[in-house]
């Protein structure tokens, strides 16, 4: 792809609205946004915008919405703010950039004079846009789907905070339940009720999610082999079945 010298994270995304198929790449100065032109079958650079990020860049998640012409980018999840009165778990605070105006995307108005700040330190594992206004979060052994303010999003007869018995490695989001992956194995609940669809243990094994659009593809290595070794004698792929399609 032309003019994507210096690319430290890159990600893709559809618009739903009107088809539009967007590239967003960060460097250490810049970001930019592409989108394809089908007369030419290539990406055409959209805009640049100057822009200092934290590096390394963990996160870095393209958020489609049906009244804004270009994206928004998630590029990190802390702790957000509470007030003295909040019940019930904190919100979270996803830091957004707005691609239509180059500047942070504020998207709800708070009296911080009466917020108390928590700490910004989170193990953010996945952030995953899975309707217009809800994005899934996973930190930790947790999965929470939260609106784009941070705040828990309420779904009627669906869970909205699931919790897994491990430290979650990676996610995969389907129409009724979510896979989460370890280093030996796989586990799915289902946002219904938070019980087991699927399980997969296999301590003589480590297994790697490598891509989940459309085909949940994994890497697996004898558990005794180091990954210097697996990245000299070669891997095993599996194709994982049994699911249904991804949520967006």
């Amino acid at each position: 792809v032309p003019e994507t010298k210096g690319t430290l994270k890159c990600c893709i995304g559809r618009n739903p609205y009107n088809g539009y198929k967007f590239l967003c790449g960060a460097t250490t100065t810049t970001l930019y946004l592409m989108q394809w032109y089908d007369p030419l079958n290539k990406f055409m650079l959209l805009k640049q915008t100057d822009c200092y990020l934290q590096h390394p860049l963990h996160i870095f998640e393209m958020i489609i919405t049906p009244d804004l012409e270009y994206p928004l980018i998630c590029t990190d999840v802390t702790w957000g703010a509470t007030s003295e009165e909040h019940v019930g778990p904190p919100p979270l605070h996803l830091n957004l950039i707005d691609l239509n105006t180059g500047m942070p995307w504020v998207g709800q108005e708070t009296d911080m004079g009466t917020m108390r700040p928590r700490c910004t330190q989170m193990n953010i594992t996945n952030v995953t846009q899975i309707e217009k206004d809800t994005i899934l979060v996973c930190f930790d052994n947790v999965v929470r789907v939260v609106d784009l303010q941070g705040r828990i999003k309420e779904r009627r007869k669906i869970m909205s905070e699931i919790k897994f018995d491990f430290i979650i490695d990676s996610v995969v989001c389907l129409t009724d339940s979510v896979l989460a992956f370890h280093l030996h194995g796989m586990t799915g609940r289902s946002f219904k009720n938070g019980e087991i669809t699927q399980e997969i243990v296999d301590n003589s094994r480590c297994f790697r999610l490598l891509g989940s659009d459309r085909i949940i593809t994994l890497e697996s290595r004898p558990s005794s082999m180091s990954e210097v070794e697996a990245a000299n004698q070669g891997v095993n792929l599996y194709i994982l079945a049994g699911h249904e399609t991804s949520m967006y």
